[in-house]
């Protein structure tokens, strides 16, 4: 008996696993820590700006500064900035331990800045940029005892910041294109793990009609196609394999799940 085998599955796409592997968990990777870093550096120089510690003047203070403008605020005799600060550019000093001279500036005295510290109010008389960070002393010739507090401005410190939202812009996109290629590598290598058909009949198929195929129609065969036949596939038909032939039912042919071709055995 001659078999004749249905259609074989072309190798090549059987190698197709989709996307690597590694690359989809180098930008999950990636993406974390990049993002987890952007957002720290981003924090960090706005945190800083809760760290407030007044200091008594007259007298000089050393502080760790970073590149940017810093404000220094003068504690008001009430409740309203502005109308009773002292201290002017002329009598506050800054510099580096390098030796770097900072040059204060006055600012207008009718609306400035404020910052609340312990129910009392500091008003902002003067400012000076920082050129690079590093230790700074900050000498204040107050004309009497008075406190002040030296911070970086909330403006400056987001402007230097802002660069770090990218970053972590940056790594939320790199986490998710590095997850859409895990899903995709994942579902690849799981298509290419199944086996592909080789070529031949059905798996246990030995040539033959099936154990008990009595080499004639099935029971209640009335010689030509069972009832409803239309040369097409029948409603809620049988899984793929080798069925005996509606038309020779002496011979098999090979139903691919939806209709029937043309190999027959």
């Amino acid at each position: 008996m001659t078999t004749t085998s249905p259609p074989s599955v072309d190798p090549a796409q059987s190698t197709r696993r989709g996307p690597p592997l590694w690359l989809a968990i180098v930008l999950l990777v990636g993406g974390v820590v990049l993002g987890f870093a952007s957002v720290v550096l981003f924090v960090v120089p706005l945190v800083e700006l809760a760290r407030i510690s007044p200091v008594d003047t007259p007298g000089t203070v050393q502080m760790h500064l970073h590149r940017g403008q810093y404000g220094v605020y003068e504690l008001t005799d009430s409740g309203v900035a502005g109308r009773f600060t002292i201290i002017t550019a002329a009598s506050v000093h800054v510099v580096g331990t390098d030796g770097t001279e900072v040059a204060p500036y006055d600012i207008l005295r009718s609306n400035p800045a404020t910052v609340n510290h312990d129910m009392e109010v500091y008003a902002e008389a003067v400012r000076f940029r920082v050129p690079h960070g590093g230790d700074y002393d900050i000498t204040v010739n107050s004309p009497r005892p008075d406190t002040i507090i030296v911070r970086r401005s909330v403006g400056d410190a987001v402007r230097s910041a802002r660069g770090w939202l990218l970053g972590a812009l940056g790594g939320a996109l790199a986490f998710l294109l590095g997850a859409i290629l895990l899903i995709l590598a994942l579902v690849g290598r799981s298509r290419h793990s199944r086996p592909a058909y080789a070529g031949g009949p059905a798996p246990g198929y030995a040539g033959g009609p099936w154990p008990g195929y009595a080499g004639g129609p099935g029971p209640g065969y009335a010689g030509g196609p069972w009832p409803g036949y239309a040369g097409g596939p029948p409603p809620g038909g049988p899984p793929p394999g080798w069925y005996a032939d509606p038309a020779l039912p002496n011979r098999r042919r090979y139903w691919d799940g939806r209709q029937w071709t043309e190999h027959v055995s």
